[in-house]
């Protein structure tokens, strides 16, 4: 299986949810890898720290190194995640919103498509390029699915709640994209996880309502 985890916009929290869904998998015993194909390397970054502290699951990456020379780089990306799906039971990608070629590639092999998307309308403006783009995967593989996930959501009910609305509102006008029953809450615990090299799940003190949130959302995936 192959999740993808992009977008259009930095900052909404791919590199997050991608490298907590990884974490989550091979808690369970997966065989996963984290593929990072954003030209930021986030996610390599956050292994490296990971890997500072030995009594942490490892955690497979794998980079693929993209720049201004790299010819047919959708090509690149096709070829080497198909060479690679033999080796693992899943393998979560992590795209950077600069390059929608390299996202088109890795949309047109994935099970799963997962945007996440702070609720602004700055965010909100890029669902009209992801229908497209998602249209396109859709034509390759027909069992594609896509949902956008909403990140960094107001901790306050009632402006969560307005958030969540306004987000409908946009998704509204496509059929091709539809958002995860749950979502995910701006909370400190997350970034500070993030740092440390570590899932949600597995920081300390524990954040109840951080750690009952992802959970929430990665169920969600399994069943997707």
């Amino acid at each position: 299986m192959i999740i993808v985890v992009g977008g259009q916009k930095g900052g909404s929290g791919k590199t997050t949810i991608a490298t907590n869904i990884a974490t989550m998998r091979v808690m369970e015993n997966r065989n996963v890898l984290l593929y990072d194909i954003d030209p930021q390397r986030t996610a390599t970054l956050w292994v490296s720290r990971r890997r500072e502290d030995q009594s942490l699951p490892g955690i497979s990456i794998g980079r693929e190194v993209l720049d201004k020379r790299t010819v047919n780089v959708g090509i690149v990306i096709i070829n080497q995640l198909q060479a690679l799906q033999s080796k693992y039971q899943e393998i979560v990608v992590d795209v950077g919103g600069a390059n929608n070629q390299i996202l088109r590639a890795a949309l047109s092999l994935a099970d799963l498509a997962i945007f996440p998307m702070i609720p602004s309308g700055f965010d909100m403006w890029t669902i009209e390029t992801l229908s497209k783009l998602v249209a396109g995967a859709q034509r390759c593989k027909e069992s594609f699915n896509a949902k956008v996930l909403l990140n960094k959501v107001n901790t306050n009910p009632v402006t969560a709640k307005k958030q969540i609305e306004e987000c409908d509102d946009f998704l509204s006008d496509f059929d091709n994209l539809t958002r995860f029953d749950n979502f995910l809450s701006e909370r400190i615990a997350v970034q500070r996880a993030s740092n440390e090299g570590m899932a949600t799940i597995e920081y300390k003190p524990t954040d109840l309502k951080a750690t009952e949130e992802i959970k929430s959302v990665y169920k969600e995936v399994l069943n997707a």
